[in-house]
């Protein structure tokens, strides 16, 4: 992904287009991270560096009923700074795992297989569903999960292709294709109900942030005809389109390194063939408008820019200008985490980075960058973290003694005008959440832990549609070429 990015942007953005506003913007908060200490600057940094020196009483409550009952723990990098503090320094083997959603599932396997009788899956609904869906398949529908509230936790990108409107899109765009192949890439953090829906109306292959594009090339080279529909993420769908344009206008030399069984004339054709869902996108990611653009382009033009791939055309442009200088990168969380820290490896200075995505990856960013000072880095390289929280995202307490809070009205740190990347839905997941349901256990309280267990409510036909998708994507991942019954219905 980084490779094929970094080639686009070169020639792609032009200092002509750049735009700077006159007017000063304050500065974002930071957290600035040496190999022995962390020093926040702002509310908002100072309420994520607050916990990652956790209270070693909770970590002792949690980890000692970890190994007794044989509990393990899944979580999101997006979780609470409090609650990833205490999970992260727990120290029973394997049993504490936080990624992205994509591995998530997988590791809840992996630990049942490797002893644990029971899995708490610290996200929002649909990936612990998926959680309890996958271990069923694998023949542990024995194992509990269980989620650490009894409230439902949403996610307002699956939710958009939970909709009729995202349906009513690909019955369109089977009834568009006529008689041409289609295939409909539809993006990992959906349901596996959405997956099958999807499956049942044209064929789906699964996409991970990290290898959009390269799907998308992959399918236009194994089927040059076939029409390709992406969701539902629709400034991930604009981004792709934003490149595919830019790649039309390249000699085919060019083009090749992006894929060489591509030209100019086959991409004009790929683009043709190409239509994204207009109607989805995730709350967090949304935030990073021209606003908070702005700001970062008047007062951090010296600090590594990172974006998600699902940010919206500013943020998205900013960062691939930067990626020309080697200086920015768009992708996944995991690729946005190996950037940053392969950059700390490379070089003894310190340095400045826009942490473009969702803020509660700072702690095990903080720690990664921690380990890695301390191994590779010079006795007084630092690196700031900075968080492209909005102006609006504090609020004016009537405490004297405070004086400001992280967060406007409607929760901590987030802000229409843009940019406090705080998902309100994964902070569902709480510290004390974790606390209850890992007593009730202890105490084996099993009336009180049925509100929390996660229920199967998928019935095998949907699973198996609904896997299939993923596989296509694991072959893709294995063999860089997708099966031919991927194109099947």
């Amino acid at each position: 992904m980084q490779s094929l990015v970094t080639n686009f942007s070169k020639s792609f953005f032009k200092p002509a287009n750049l735009r700077f506003l006159s007017t000063a913007a304050q500065k974002f908060p930071s957290l600035i991270i040496s190999a022995n200490e962390y020093i926040p600057k702002g509310a908002y940094a100072e309420r994520q560096a607050e916990f990652l020196k956790p209270d070693l009483n909770a970590v002792k409550k949690i980890d000692d009923v970890l190994k007794q009952k044989k509990i393990a723990v899944n979580a999101h990098f997006y979780m609470d700074a409090e609650l990833q503090g205490i999970i992260t320094a727990c120290q029973t083997p394997n049993g504490v795992f936080i990624a992205d959603s994509l591995a998530m599932a997988d590791q809840c396997v992996k630990q049942v297989k490797s002893g644990f009788k029971s899995v708490a899956v610290l996200g929002v609904d649909f990936m612990s569903a998926n959680a309890r869906a996958i271990l069923d398949k694998e023949g542990f529908s024995n194992v509990p999960v269980y989620k650490t509230s009894t409230k439902p936790i949403g996610c307002s990108l699956a939710e958009a292709a939970e909709k009729d409107v995202y349906k009513s899109y690909l019955l369109t765009e089977k009834k568009k294709a006529g008689n041409s192949p289609i295939v409909n890439l539809i993006y990992i953090n959906t349901s596996l109900p959405s997956k099958a829906m999807a499956q049942d109306i044209i064929p789906t292959i699964s996409c991970t942030s990290a290898n959009v594009l390269r799907s998308v090339l992959q399918i236009a080279a194994q089927k040059p005809d076939c029409k390709i529909c992406y969701g539902p993420d629709s400034y991930m769908g604009n981004n792709l389109e934003v490149m595919l344009k830019h790649l039309t206008t390249q000699p085919d030399s060019e083009i090749k390194k992006y894929h060489p069984a591509h030209n100019q004339k086959s991409i004009a054709k790929l683009l043709k063939n190409f239509s994204y869902f207009k109607n989805g996108n995730c709350i967090v990611h949304h935030m990073f408008g021209e606003k908070v653009v702005n700001n970062i382009r008047e007062n951090y033009d010296d600090a590594y820019i990172t974006a998600h791939f699902e940010v919206p055309g500013p943020m998205f442009q900013l960062a691939m200008e930067k990626i020309q200088k080697n200086s920015g990168t768009v992708g996944s969380t995991s690729d946005i985490l190996n950037f940053i820290i392969n950059k700390a490896k490379s070089t003894d200075e310190s340095f400045k980075v826009v942490l473009g995505t969702e803020s509660g990856m700072i702690t095990k960013l903080s720690q990664m960058i921690q380990k890695t000072l301390k191994e590779h880095g010079s006795k007084n390289q630092t690196i700031e973290v900075i968080f492209p929280v909005s102006n609006d995202a504090v609020t004016v307490s009537n405490d004297k003694k405070l004086g400001i809070v992280p967060g406007v009205c409607g929760g901590e740190g987030c802000s229409t005008e843009g940019g406090c990347a705080s998902c309100p839905y994964m902070k569902m997941n709480t510290i004390d959440g974790l606390l209850h349901v890992v007593e009730m256990l202890n105490e084996g309280k099993t009336e009180e832990l049925k509100e929390y267990e996660v229920k199967n409510k998928i019935s095998d036909n949907i699973v198996d549609k609904a896997l299939k998708p993923i596989f296509a994507m694991r072959y893709f991942q294995k063999n860089k070429e997708f099966p031919e019954w991927a194109f099947q219905s």
